[in-house]
C-alpha cells in the first residue's frame, strides 16, 4: 500500500496531515484501511521492538493519534511546534506512513492510543 513519494509529494501529503482535525484523520485512516488488501493483526506489545521510536517519539505519536495540533502537543509537551514537526516526520519515516492519519491509525494498530 506504501508508494514511493518524491520529496514535494510527501512535503504535500505531511502538510495536509498537519491541517486535520482528529475526526478528518479518523476517516481518512478507516479508508485507508478499508481499500487495505493486507489483514489487520493484533500485538500483545504495544510498540513492535524492531520499530526503534525514541521515548518522545512515542509521546509525539500518542497525541497525535488522539487529534491533537502541533500547537498543542508542543504545549503539553514543553517544547517548540517546530520541534514537534521534526518528531513528526521522523516518526513517518520509522513507522513507514507518509500522514498523520495514517501514523494515528497506526497508533492505533500497536495499542497506543
Amino acid at each position: 500500500m506504501l508508494q514511493e513519494l518524491t520529496p514535494g509529494e510527501y512535503e504535500a501529503e505531511a502538510a495536509t496531515g498537519l491541517t486535520m482535525t482528529q475526526a478528518e484523520a479518523i476517516d481518512t485512516a478507516m479508508g485507508v484501511l478499508a481499500r487495505s488488501t493486507v489483514a489487520p493483526t493484533l500485538f500483545t506489545s504495544p510498540i513492535e521492538p524492531s520499530i526503534p521510536l525514541s521515548t518522545r517519539e512515542t509521546e509525539v505519536l500518542k497525541l497525535i493519534a488522539e487529534g491533537m495540533t502541533d500547537n498543542e502537543i508542543a504545549t503539553a509537551l514543553f517544547i517548540s511546534r517546530r520541534t514537534v514537526a521534526t518528531h513528526a516526520r521522523h516518526i513517518y519515516d520509522k513507522i513507514g506512513v507518509a500522514s498523520r492519519a495514517a501514523a494515528a491509525a497506526w497508533a492505533v494498530r500497536h495499542g497506543l492510543a
